[in-house]
């Protein structure tokens, strides 16, 4: 379908008329759509100003101002926002799911470290993958409690040391835990007692592509 050529959207604060060549209706919404170049093959993308019946189908790209607010509007407003939120959960999804695939192929979960990973390709450019893990505590809280007192076995360090890495609610401090030394019998003791209810499982790891520098150079 043609439409006619549209009027400025900002020609006059009198009513605007639909620019659809059959309606005498009020215009209340700016849509946009795709039409035939005379003389050639093209398709370029014009705005019409449009009545809500004739917006249907349409990309609604802006408001006439003044345009009287009723509720078919606002439901073409909210279907449309809702196609668009569709839209985007489904490209999260697949980035996501593409993510993964790039990530199991170039960094197997078995050679990975915690932390950043990098991966130089021929071209120049560097994959580069944050591998997370995450940490919990694994057993209910008789198990735990039995982790501590074996931790006070090792002396008050011991349970000094038990009573930073595991907060209550039975919680994990990573940044204790990473300041047991290995050095240090007493840290290894307690670590030995913690290790026995830590359960770690992968997070989701972020990914970058990081261009050659001589590429964005020339940009």
């Amino acid at each position: 379908m043609s439409w006619g050529n549209p009027e400025p959207t900002t020609a006059a604060p009198a009513a605007i008329i639909c620019d659809h060549p059959d309606c005498s209706h009020k215009a209340s919404l700016v849509v946009a759509m795709f039409v035939g170049v005379a003389g050639t093959d093209t398709t370029e993308r014009q705005k019409f100003n449009s009545c809500i019946a004739h917006s249907d189908g349409q990309e609604i790209v802006g408001i006439l101002a003044g345009a009287e607010i009723v509720e078919p509007v606002i439901k073409r407003l909210i279907a449309q926002h809702e196609a668009a939120k569709a839209v985007l959960d489904a490209a999260k999804n697949s980035e996501l799911f593409a993510r993964d695939l790039v990530a199991s192929y170039a960094f197997p979960v078995q050679g990975r470290k915690e932390g950043m990973n990098n991966l130089e390709l021929g071209d120049g450019r560097t994959v580069k993958l944050t591998h997370k893990v995450n940490y919990t505590l694994d057993g209910d809280n008789e198990a735990i409690e039995k982790a501590e007192d074996e931790c006070a076995e090792a002396g008050n360090e011991g349970s000094f040391l038990a009573e930073r890495i595991i907060t209550w609610e039975a919680k994990f401090s990573k940044s204790e835990y990473n300041k047991l030394q290995a050095d240090n019998p007493t840290h290894m003791k307690v670590k030995a007692a913690i290790d026995k209810v830590l359960k770690t499982t992968n997070g989701t790891p972020s990914l970058e592509i990081k261009e050659p520098k001589a590429t964005l150079n020339n940009q």
